[in-house]
């Protein structure tokens, strides 16, 4: 695309070459004596660019170092007759996953069942893709990079002896399941674009080279699409997925009795997504189709090519995005978006018949400005959810909500060093761009060093891929904060704060709305003497990098 250029319908036809001054920069063995020679003089312009304001950096990393806790056990998950939890010490760069016994004695030491930092020591780079225990909790099952170049190998331990089982899966992406048995794995492969294109079943107790010859279950040739594994909630449904990003299509295997194959849930349409959560005698839908440009739930039942017998579950709304489903045995949990702010609804799952959004148990919170997203949550014969609750001014917090008594509890909170919440508050604007919508501002401060009048003001956009800048704490920001900066997160159009509606509304043709949003918050902020253009800084990362380069 060209500014002010229309080339028809066939704009790269006959293609335009364009040279690249910069090109000669690209370098990707890193050992090119030109480009290292040019990114040392670069980094030694930086340098004594910054050289004033040494003393000042060097205080503002020991403030960043003093919010840190090195030491920390991570909350334990109940997975069946084990909990599992992880340990970060302090001067160790990773991870020791450990678990003990359900109902062990106060104090009991639990076992490491992977060192992460031992991976580590005989490779210059360590990654952890997935790590997932067998059903009988015998073995546990991990994939690891050992390059950097997103290819996985999974490896078997035995947690009975603690040896490393000789049999590997080699190339995969990272990603895997049991079965519901003990002799199965599930496990995705890419191609050389590294697109996760298939889906494999591998027989974990196999004993001859025909066994032990991996099954093809899903390929797909499309190269927009993307395949994906996943095991259901109740272990009962395997549940394969190719999505492209405005079209999905879904099968599914039942575990109890694998070898057969996959079926097809609906077959896929162009501009349809739905997403598939198992519970009892039906599927639970997540779906767009018929215009629900948001997302709604509907039901089917389990049975192949069932598109034509899906049924409404929950009135849709357009201003509640539903982004997905969390099955129990008795209840389902749906996440979304409602008012710009992620959401939680418990929906008893005896109910029948069409639904309205009072027959939904919404999660209330009791701060304006937050984000919530649902925990790990290992057991399906349970009235306990556990969730994570954060704000701009509240460290991650984990919550455990009843879903039949709609009582809650905070388990565990990480701790931020040095940090008061009660030094800071959180506040919700809604600033009215120039066709009406209401884009969102979530802000922070300093509640005494907050002045009558203008204030120093550091505005942060993104606005892509529905990607959500969430209003969580930031300990970055804390420095700014304290130096009586107000920190501000502008929720603007082509991300996903109002769900997919909002998304679409900034994309492709329309993509100069997210630019726009950005603009008429930071006239806002001045028009309302909250700050001042001297005052205002502004700052985007990744794809708010393009945002920066076109709004300053």
């Amino acid at each position: 695309m060209v500014a002010g250029e229309d080339r028809g319908p066939n704009a790269m036809n006959p293609s335009i070459y364009v040279n690249d001054p910069y090109f000669w920069l690209r370098d990707d063995a890193r050992k090119d004596p030109e480009v290292i020679k040019h990114l040392q003089s670069e980094n030694a312009f930086t340098n004594a660019s910054l050289a004033k304001l040494a003393t000042l950096q060097d205080s503002i990393y020991r403030e960043l170092l003093s919010h840190v806790q090195e030491a920390r056990s991570s909350l334990p998950v109940r997975w069946g007759p084990y909990e599992y939890y992880e340990q970060n010490k302090p001067g160790l760069g990773y991870r020791i996953h450990m678990r003990r016994r359900v109902g062990a004695a106060e104090g009991t030491s639990g076992e490491v069942i992977l060192d992460e930092n031992e991976l580590a020591e005989a490779s210059k780079f360590m990654s952890i893709g997935s790590l997932r225990p067998s059903p009988d909790h015998n073995v546990l099952a991990y994939s690891v990079d050992f390059t950097g170049e997103e290819v996985y190998t999974v490896f078997f331990k035995d947690l009975r002896t603690g040896e490393l089982l000789p049999q590997t899966i080699n190339s995969t992406t990272g990603s895997l399941s049991w079965g519901k048995d003990n002799a199965h794995v599930y496990y995705t492969t890419a191609d050389e674009a590294k697109r996760s294109y298939r889906a494999w079943r591998h027989n974990f107790n196999c004993s001859t080279p025909h066994e032990c010859s991996d099954t093809l279950l899903l390929e797909e040739p499309d190269t927009v699409f993307r395949v994906g594994i996943s095991r259901s909630s109740s272990s009962e449904f395997l549940v394969l997925s190719s999505g492209s990003a405005d079209t999905s299509e879904v099968y599914y295997i039942d575990l109890s009795d694998p070898l057969v194959p996959k079926k097809l849930i609906r077959a896929r349409e162009t501009g349809v997504m739905y997403s598939v959560t198992h519970h009892k005698q039906s599927f639970f839908i997540v779906t767009n189709i018929d215009g629900a440009v948001n997302s709604k739930v509907m039901i089917a039942p389990i049975k192949p090519e069932s598109g034509s017998e899906w049924r409404d579950l929950i009135q849709y709304n357009a201003s509640v995005a539903i982004s997905g489903l969390h099955a129990f045995a008795a209840h389902i949990v749906i996440s979304g978006r409602e008012d710009g702010l992620t959401q939680m609804w418990v929906l008893d799952a005896s109910r029948s018949g069409l639904m309205l959004e009072a027959d939904l148990r919404k999660i209330e919170f009791d701060e304006p400005v937050y984000a919530v997203s649902s925990a790990a949550n290992r057991e399906y014969h349970t009235t306990k959810f556990r969730f994570e609750f954060m704000s701009m001014i509240t460290p991650k917090q984990t919550v455990e909500y009843d879903m039949s008594t709609h009582a809650k509890r905070v388990l565990d909170v990480v701790e931020v060093p040095n940090f008061d919440p009660s030094l800071y508050a959180t506040e919700r604007i809604y600033v009215p761009a120039r066709d009406g919508t209401k884009i969102p501002l979530s802000i922070a401060y300093r509640r005494d060093l907050r002045k009558a009048g203008a204030n120093p003001f550091h505005l942060y956009g993104y606005g892509s891929y529905e990607v959500t800048i969430e209003p969580r704490l930031s300990r970055s920001s804390l420095p700014l904060l304290d130096r009586g900066v107000i920190y501000g997160i502008a929720h603007i159009r082509g991300g996903g704060a109002g769900g997919r509606e909002w998304y679409e509304a900034a994309r492709m043709l329309t993509k100069k709305v997210t630019f726009t949003d950005f603009v008429e918050v930071a006239e806002h902020l001045v028009k309302q003497g909250i700050t001042s253009p001297s005052q205002l800084t502004v700052a985007g990362g990744s794809a708010g990098g393009v945002l920066m380069g076109a709004v300053l």
